[in-house]
This record gives C-alpha cells, structure tokens and sequence, in this order.
C-alpha cells in the first residue's frame, strides 16, 4: 500500500513537472518613448507641434485574441487600429498626435 502511494505521488510530479498549468492571462499593454524606452514621453508640447508614441501589446490570453486599440487626446479618437495575435505574440505600432490646446495635465488615453 505505501509502495502504491509512493509511485502515485512520484507520477503526480512528473506530471506536474512536464505539464505545467498555465498562469493566469492577460494582455500587456505599453507605451514607449521617442528613444524606445519607457521614459522620454513627449510632455510639453506647444499647439500645433507634432509628437509620436509607439504602443506596444503582448498577448498571453492562451488563445488567439482580435484586439482593437484606441487613443483618445482631449476626448477625440485620434489613432483606431483593429489587429490579432496568436497567443504569446507581440504588436507595436507608433501614434501620431498633435496640441491642438493649451493648457496642463492633458493625456493619451489608450
């Protein structure tokens, strides 16, 4: 019976061992600066002057995942890109934008 018991629990971790569960999935979701770096966000920009971010998504949803990302500046879209990714596959793509107003705190919201 104890021999019985002792193969079972030794099964039992190889099992473990060679099948591993999946963690839990989610999606990464990033954003880079003009060096390619998560710093050197554009931060004071005046109306009319152009900058760019580049936006990164990684997914590890253990499926096929359709994503479609948004960007928003002063509540106006100003990026809309559908795109799909195998499971641990990765998307970068880079969003353009322009001051159109004055003032402090303004974000990207993605």
């Amino acid at each position: 019976m104890l021999a019985a018991v002792l193969i079972l629990a030794v099964c039992g971790t190889i099992l473990i061992i060679v099948l591993p569960q999946p963690g839990e999935p989610f999606t990464e979701l990033y954003l880079l600066g003009a060096s390619g770096k998560a710093s050197d966000y554009p931060t004071n920009l005046t109306v009319g002057q152009k900058a760019n971010v580049t936006v990164g998504v990684v997914n590890h949803e253990n499926a096929d995942v359709d994503y479609t990302l948004v960007a928003t500046l002063a509540n106006k879209t100003i990026s809309n890109q559908s795109f799909g990714l195998a499971n641990t596959q990765q998307w970068q793509g880079s969003i353009s934008f322009t001051a159109t107003t004055r003032g402090s705190g303004q974000k990207i919201g993605v």
